[in-house]
C-alpha cells in the first residue's frame, strides 16, 4: 500500500501509545474517524446545511456544540427557515427577504394571541413592513354604519415604483387573507407619494341637515275643508265642534301650542312637538275626529309636517282624505250604551246619557324613522355649464369656450367633509354622464349627532380651464314609512383656470411644514386593491 506524504497527520494518533504514534497507515486510517467526530477545523463554526457538495464539513463535535443554532430564528441557516416555520405553524412566501422570514418566525407565537383582532393584523403587517425597508405605517378602520363584516387597511409605501407597488400589494393581500376572520371583507387601500397642488382653485359650499335634538321643534297642520253641499257654513262653529284627538296606541298627546287658523273655504289647527314627544311615539301618532255638530260632515282633511332642513323651513304632507262623519252626540241607555237619538237640543231624558263616543275610525301616521335607524342619503351634483380657455395670441388674451370632455370632468374634484373638522365622509363611487358629476353620501343619525355644526363640500379645479356651472345637493330620508327628498342646496359657481405655473412647480417644506420654495406640497395619494 502507498502511503500519502502529503496527508496530515490525525490528532487522534496523539492519543495512542508512543509505539504507535509512529506508525503513518494507522495515522492516515484514524483520519477518517477524526473528520466524522470531529472534523478539522479547529474554530467554532456557525450552524450550516451540510450537503454532498460541502468541503471540509464539521464533525459531529462541532454540530452537537452547535446544535441550539439551529433552532434560533436569527441564526439559522436561511435553508433551514422553512423547516424552522413548520415548527410553528408558519407559511412562508418565497419573494419574502430571508431578514422578514427570521423576524416572522421570532414574533409568530405572541401574533398568534391577537390573529383575528384589528391590533393583530396591524401588528403583522406593520412586522412586514418594517423588515422589508418600508417603515411600519399601518391603519385598520372598522365599524362602518351598513356595511357589517367589513374594514379597510391603509398602508404608506415610501416609494412610487409600481413594481414595488404591486408585489408589496401582492404579498400585504396575502398576508391580510391569512390573518382576518373568515366571514369578513375588506378594502386594501395603499398610500405613496405624489405631487399636490398648493395653490388651490376651489369653492366652498357649507350645508347642515336638520336641527340638534335639543332644538328640533315639528309642526303638524292639520287642514279641513267642508265640501260645498255641506250644510253648514259658519266655519268658526264647524272648527269648533270638530274635536281633534291625538295619541300613540298608550296614551293621549297634548300639545304644547295649538292654534286654529280661519281660512278662506278652509280651517286649520296646527300643533307644536318637540323632539322629546316624537321619541314617545316612535310606533306612531293616531288622529280622530269627533263630529259634535247636529248633522252629517263632508270634506277633505290633509295633515302636514313642518320641521327645519339646512336651516330653512319644509314641509311635507303625509296624509289626505275624504271625510263623511256622522254627529256623534246621541242618547243612549246608561246601562248597555245603546241608543242612536240624534241630539238636537237640551234634552235629559230620564234613564238616558249624551255621549260623544267617537265612530270615526283613527287615522294613523308616522314621522321619522327610529334615529338608530335613521339614515339621510346626500346626493351632490355638479353641473358644468361652460368651460373657457384664455390663448395668447397677438400679445393679447382672448377667451374662447371649449367643449366639456369627460376627461375634463375627471379634473374637476369634489369632496364633502365635517364642518371645522379635516374627517371627510365615506362615499361611493362617483358617477360622470355628459356634463354632470354625481355621487353619493350617506349617514346616519348618530354620525350626524356628531357634526350637527354641518358639512362642508369643496369643489377643486384641476384643469386649465375656467369652469362654471351650478351645485345641487338634495337629502332623502324616511317620513311616514315613504322616502322623501328635498334640495338643500342650489347655488352657482366660478372657479378659474390652474395657471401652468402653478401646475409645473415643486416646493419643499421645512421642518415647522412651512413652504419654502415652489407651489406644491408632497402629499398622498391611494388606490383600491
Amino acid at each position: 500500500m502507498t502511503l500519502n506524504s502529503n496527508q496530515p497527520n490525525s490528532q487522534y494518533i496523539n492519543y495512542l501509545p508512543p509505539v504507535l504514534q509512529e506508525d503513518q497507515l494507522l495515522s492516515q486510517f484514524l483520519l477518517s474517524f477524526e473528520q466524522v467526530l470531529t472534523g478539522f477545523e479547529t474554530a467554532p463554526q456557525a450552524a450550516s446545511i451540510i450537503t454532498s457538495d460541502t468541503v471540509s464539513p464539521p464533525g459531529l463535535e462541532s454540530i452537537l456544540d452547535n446544535i441550539h443554532l439551529y433552532f434560533s430564528p436569527q441564526e439559522t441557516p436561511s435553508e433551514f427557515l422553512p423547516w424552522l416555520a413548520g415548527w410553528v405553524g408558519l407559511s412562508l412566501r418565497d419573494e419574502w427577504d430571508v431578514r422578514v422570514k427570521r423576524e416572522f418566525i421570532r414574533q409568530v407565537i405572541s401574533l398568534y394571541q391577537l390573529r383575528g383582532t384589528k391590533i393583530g393584523l396591524e401588528k403583522v403587517l406593520a412586522l412586514y413592513l418594517k423588515n422589508s425597508g418600508f417603515g411600519d405605517k399601518v391603519k385598520v378602520f372598522e365599524h362602518f354604519e351598513h356595511l357589517p363584516h367589513y374594514f379597510q387597511v391603509q398602508l404608506t409605501l415610501p416609494d412610487r415604483d409600481p413594481e414595488k407597488y404591486w408585489r408589496q400589494a401582492r404579498i400585504a393581500k396575502a398576508i391580510i387573507d391569512q390573518e382576518k376572520p373568515a366571514h369578513t371583507y375588506y378594502t386594501l387601500k395603499i398610500l405613496v407619494p405624489t405631487m399636490q397642488i398648493t395653490k388651490d382653485v376651489q369653492q366652498y359650499f357649507s350645508f347642515t341637515l336638520i336641527d340638534p335634538p335639543q332644538k328640533r321643534v315639528f309642526n303638524l297642520t292639520v287642514t279641513i275643508t267642508p265640501d260645498a253641499k255641506n250644510p253648514e257654513k259658519d266655519l268658526n262653529w264647524i272648527a269648533q265642534q270638530l274635536k281633534i284627538h291625538f295619541d300613540n296606541g298608550i296614551e293621549s298627546i297634548r300639545f304644547p301650542t295649538r292654534k286654529t287658523i280661519i281660512q278662506d273655504e278652509s280651517f286649520a289647527l296646527e300643533f307644536q312637538t318637540t323632539h322629546q314627544q316624537f321619541l314617545k311615539s316612535l310606533d306612531g301618532f293616531k288622529l280622530t275626529i269627533s263630529n259634535q255638530t247636529d248633522s252629517k260632515f263632508m270634506g277633505t282633511i290633509a295633515v302636514d309636517v313642518s320641521y327645519q332642513l339646512n336651516r330653512q323651513n319644509v314641509t311635507n304632507r303625509i296624509y289626505t282624505e275624504q271625510l263623511n262623519l256622522n254627529p256623534v252626540l246621541r242618547m243612549v241607555d246608561s246601562k248597555d250604551g245603546r241608543g242612536s237619538s240624534v241630539i238636537y237640543g237640551d234634552r235629559d231624558p230620564a234613564g238616558l246619557m249624551i255621549t260623544d263616543a267617537i265612530e270615526a275610525e283613527p287615522i294613523p301616521f308616522y314621522l321619522f324613522d327610529d334615529p338608530e335607524k335613521q339614515v339621510f342619503t346626500i346626493d351632490t351634483r355638479i353641473i358644468v355649464e361652460s368651460a373657457i380657455e384664455t390663448v395668447n395670441q397677438d400679445d393679447e388674451s382672448i377667451e374662447q369656450p371649449v367643449e366639456i370632455t369627460r376627461d375634463l370632468m375627471f379634473k374637476l374634484g369634489a369632496t364633502i367633509r365635517e364642518q371645522n373638522s379635516n374627517s371627510y365622509l365615506l362615499s361611493s363611487r362617483p358617477n360622470i354622464e355628459n356634463n354632470i358629476l354625481s355621487f353619493q353620501k350617506v349617514v346616519t343619525h348618530e354620525q350626524f349627532l356628531k357634526t350637527v355644526e354641518g358639512y362642508q363640500l369643496r369643489l377643486k379645479n384641476l384643469s386649465l380651464k375656467q369652469l362654471s356651472g351650478e351645485v345641487q345637493i338634495d337629502v332623502s330620508f324616511q317620513l311616514n314609512n315613504e322616502t322623501v327628498t328635498h334640495r338643500i342646496l342650489t347655488q352657482s359657481f366660478n372657479l378659474a383656470a390652474l395657471g401652468e405655473y402653478d401646475r409645473m412647480q415643486i416646493c419643499q417644506r421645512n421642518e415647522a411644514g412651512e413652504i419654502i420654495a415652489g407651489n406644491t406640497i408632497l402629499g398622498t395619494t391611494s388606490q383600491a386593491i
